[in-house]
């Protein structure tokens, strides 16, 4: 081969390398956030940053269900008795608190810039999380499923919404969504 034929194969494979290198630092950073572990590719990951990745999961879970806002997304088998008794008092206290702010007449509306929340698909039912349905949330905002393909067959699912993301977490799958209308 001609040397110039090296040096564009070599300029190629260190260009690879790169992009590769940038793509792998990127789920490491999102994987030791902690908050989206549906989004964390764990067989890139050393088994050191595995470690880290499932510390920071745990703290991040901890914190959520010490909050008490959601207690759906509280995943308790990673909490020790103490820190389940704790988080139960906080989910108490929030549905008092929700309790009485319902009695006023108030009403918590969430907003597409919220990064994730708690919230339930009205519609359709059947939701089959599959390319193209179109679905609606308790919110009123209008959403479609892009690229994905699952046959889910869920009535009024309990899903987490990340619109920041444009993602849906229902049933433990993670789902590529496109904000279409409503709130």
């Amino acid at each position: 081969m001609n040397k110039n034929v090296y040096i564009a194969l070599f300029f190629l494979i260190v260009t690879f390398q790169t992009s590769q290198a940038l793509a792998d630092q990127e789920n490491l950073r999102r994987c030791l956030d902690g908050n989206y572990p549906t989004l964390c590719e764990y067989h890139l990951l050393t088994a050191t940053q595995k470690s880290q990745a499932k510390e920071a999961e745990r703290q991040v879970n901890l914190k959520r269900c010490l909050d008490g806002n959601y207690p759906t997304l509280c995943n308790y088998s990673l909490l020790s008795e103490q820190e389940k008794q704790k988080a139960k008092q906080a989910e108490s206290a929030t549905l008092s608190k929700e309790k009485q702010n319902n009695a006023k007449g108030e009403v918590i509306r969430r907003t597409r810039t919220d990064s994730c929340y708690e919230t339930s698909i009205v519609k359709p039912t059947p939701f089959m999380g599959n390319d193209g349905e179109i679905f609606k949330l308790n919110d009123g905002s209008l959403w479609e499923v892009k690229y994905e393909y699952e046959y889910l067959y869920a009535y009024y699912p309990d899903v987490i919404m990340c619109p920041s993301k444009n993602k849906l977490v229902v049933n433990g799958k993670s789902l590529n969504v496109e904000h279409v209308g409503g709130n």
